[in-house]
């Protein structure tokens, strides 16, 4: 005697569409799921759940591997609506599961998405290595890394980083002395803000006292011909003044204003002394 069914068959379908698994639709209504599995193949709608697109497929090639390597191989499934099993089983068919494999993904940092770039932001934040080390450990390009890293979370970038460097490296002595020239600055009056950009060739933008001004900092006051030239040139185009700040002996700050080219020689850099509007101001008195 045939059992009576519970559902029918466009609540069966209307499942099975919801859930993209004959599992789960077989649960929300109350059957077993090979009776479900059975009459979807009679109405000829059971798409088989293994699968997987050629767009799943690139997108397991660009980030498998940094789910994996982080342990979160489940957020990816979730992500993707597909069961971790299947998703290893399609990496392993893809040749990613080998040792030996190329890690494509560290050439493609500019395509990478924002979920997969917080999962391993999220693993160097957590990790002890400063970047360098981290890179080297995980096979990433660095440059792609920091490009990466800085435009998904620009916000925390730099104090992340920072906390990483050594104590006593000479990248947080170039950002203590950054911050001692801001500061002093803003005292002078002067509203200054740190560059965001990567490789800029000022550390510093102010303005004030009818002024803007590019600032370099440099403790020592050695500024190569190239960066020399580019931030004089950078000045010229916006109507800026071009500053170099340095630390005289007297551990005190000092400021120069850029005349004029460096050519390479040793002759004596073109530059002149400068002083802060306020500071200026404030000797007259």
């Amino acid at each position: 005697m045939a059992v009576k069914s519970k559902a029918t068959d466009e609540q069966v379908l209307a499942a099975y569409r919801t859930h993209r698994s004959v599992w789960k639709a077989a649960r929300a209504l109350g059957l077993c799921g090979q009776s479900v599995h059975e009459r979807l193949v009679k109405l000829g709608a059971n798409v088989p759940v293994r699968t997987i697109t050629e767009d799943e497929l690139e997108l397991l090639r660009r980030e498998y591997l940094i789910y994996r390597d982080a342990g979160k191989l489940a957020d990816l499934a979730k992500r993707m609506g597909r069961t971790k099993p299947l998703l290893c089983r399609a990496a392993r068919a893809l040749g990613l599961t080998d040792r030996r494999h190329a890690r494509r993904y560290c050439a493609v940092w500019k395509h990478l998405s924002v979920e997969a770039a917080d999962v391993i932001w999220q693993d160097f934040k957590a990790a002890r290595a400063g970047l360098g080390a981290y890179c080297r450990t995980k096979g990433y390009d660095d440059l792609g890394f920091s490009r990466c890293m800085k435009l998904h979370f620009a916000d925390e970038y730099e104090s992340v980083i920072e906390a990483k460097a050594p104590r006593q490296s000479l990248y947080r002595y170039g950002r203590q002395f950054e911050y001692r020239v801001r500061d002093e600055l803003r005292g002078h009056g002067y509203v200054a803000l740190r560059s965001p950009a990567s490789k800029s060739p000022l550390d510093l933008m102010v303005v004030g006292h009818g002024q803007v001004l590019f600032v370099q900092c440099k403790r020592h006051g050695a500024l190569p011909p190239g960066e020399w030239n580019e931030l004089l040139d950078l000045a010229a185009s916006c109507g800026a003044t071009p500053i170099l700040a340095l630390m005289p002996a007297s551990r005190g700050i000092a400021y120069f204003r850029l005349t004029g080219r460096k050519d390479g020689s040793k002759r004596r850099q073109p530059m002149e002394a400068w002083q802060p509007a306020g500071a200026a101001a404030g000797a007259a008195r």
